[in-house]
């Protein structure tokens, strides 16, 4: 039996690649983290995840979280962007089991 994961609806910044809310989910099971859109997607496990930070720009409508990551092969700047308030997210990531365990 495959675990469950939490599912998140809104937008994300991915490197150069954008897509507004809603055209993007985030995933997020013990052990991985998906960003997916129509023509973009990150995939990064626990171990490649060093930090998630709260992004605000404009509260309520430019706010969501950046994963900082170790993984060379993605860009560097990966935000996915949710009209939940950001340290609620990275709270319910969290409460999933999911835990950035890489290193800078």
């Amino acid at each position: 039996m495959s675990e469950k994961t939490l599912r998140f609806i809104g937008g994300h910044l991915i490197g150069p690649l954008s897509a507004t809310i809603p055209l993007a989910t985030l995933r997020v099971s013990s052990s991985k983290l998906v960003i997916r859109s129509f023509f973009a997607a990150a995939e990064l496990k626990a171990s490649e995840v060093t930090a998630l930070k709260e992004v605000i720009f404009i509260p309520f409508l430019g706010q969501g979280i950046k994963i900082i990551h170790n993984q060379p092969q993605l860009p560097k700047t990966i935000i996915f962007w949710s009209l939940k308030n950001p340290e609620k997210l990275i709270q319910a990531i969290n409460d999933k089991g999911f835990v950035p365990e890489g290193v800078q």
